[in-house]
């Protein structure tokens, strides 16, 4: 190898540790629900929510509400319409974050579930999504047992709420 070209790679080498291993380091991590007819906010609680979050809730009326719930950002828009493809997309364009999780009103997270997604986008950093198992009992729903390219011949076996992008 010539003394130029070892040069040049050991450059780009320290600009791509600079750019992207350091990116995560404050990454933001947002929730987004849809869910329909909630009265109040414990669905936060029924889900273990430890993060930001935003909530779409399908009901009766419109209000916007901004709020912190353990130390976390929430936005609960409520809004008098319906279809759940509206209600994520409500959710997507107020989000401001830089990883989100799509989430149905029906799963529960674990503890530690924000940094496990931090560190899966980390390690899998040219990933524009990922797509997560769900712990079902029974298992329900198709189950990954190794990391691949999901592309146009398998995607339809995933529904989007084991979805982080």
């Amino acid at each position: 190898m010539s003394k130029k070209k070892y040069i040049r790679e050991i450059f780009f080498s320290e600009i791509n540790h600079y750019i992207f291993d350091d990116r995560d380091i404050d990454m933001k991590v947002e929730v987004l629900v849809a869910t329909m007819n909630q009265k109040d906010h414990s669905l936060l609680d029924k889900m273990n929510i430890q993060s930001d979050v935003v909530v779409g809730n399908q009901c009766c009326k419109n209000q916007i509400e901004n709020f912190q719930y353990h130390e976390h950002n929430v936005i609960w828009l409520s809004f008098n319409e319906r279809g759940v493809g509206l209600n994520r997309n409500n959710v997507i364009l107020r989000s401001i974050a830089d990883i989100c999780i799509i989430a149905d009103d029906d799963i529960v997270f674990y503890d530690d579930y924000e940094e496990k997604v931090k560190k899966y986008f980390k390690k899998l950093s040219d990933a524009d999504v990922i797509i997560f198992n769900l712990d079902e009992n029974p298992p329900v729903r198709y189950i990954n047992r190794k990391i691949f390219r999901v592309n146009k011949r398998n995607f339809i076996r995933y529904g989007a709420a084991r979805i982080a992008f």
